[in-house]
């Protein structure tokens, strides 16, 4: 580590931030997000709409070649993106539903707790990564029944 490096409290004194009350008081942590236009919210939700109905037009009845490759690609992908969905939930739950005291950021004791994501950022990458994985799913699907490869 650098000889001229501060710790994040000392960072803080130095700053002029001192009391006992500062180091533990996350109320000042929570930034808001750059707010998405509606429209722009619109066409993506309208694109995974789009997508599903492609999905469920391409997607074989049977279980044959097709269904067993969509299986084997989207499969793990489409579980790490139910758990980010459920891990905004959970932030959603805690910081908005319950109102848990202490804070959780202060259970987990973050050094510096800026990093944190809130239940917005987790919920908006959860809504874009949802639009690639439908678009993805729709493609793939769309080409594997049309024998393209």
């Amino acid at each position: 580590m650098n000889g001229n490096a501060l710790s994040p409290a000392a960072a803080r004194d130095a700053h002029g931030h001192e009391g006992k009350d500062h180091d533990r008081d996350f109320t000042h942590v929570y930034r808001t997000t750059p707010v998405t236009p509606r429209l722009y919210k619109l066409v993506v939700g309208a694109w995974i709409y789009a997508c599903a109905v492609a999905i469920y037009t391409h997607y074989p009845d049977e279980h044959g070649r097709i269904a067993s490759l969509a299986h084997l690609y989207y499969q793990a992908p489409f579980i790490a993106l139910l758990a980010m969905w459920l891990w905004g939930i959970n932030l959603w739950a805690w910081c908005i539903l319950i109102r848990l005291h202490p804070h959780p950021l202060v259970v987990f004791e973050l050094d510096d707790a800026r990093i944190h994501m809130g239940h917005r950022e987790v919920f908006k990458c959860a809504f874009y990564l949802t639009a690639v994985f439908a678009g993805s799913l729709a493609l793939f699907l769309k080409y594997a029944a049309s024998g393209v490869d």
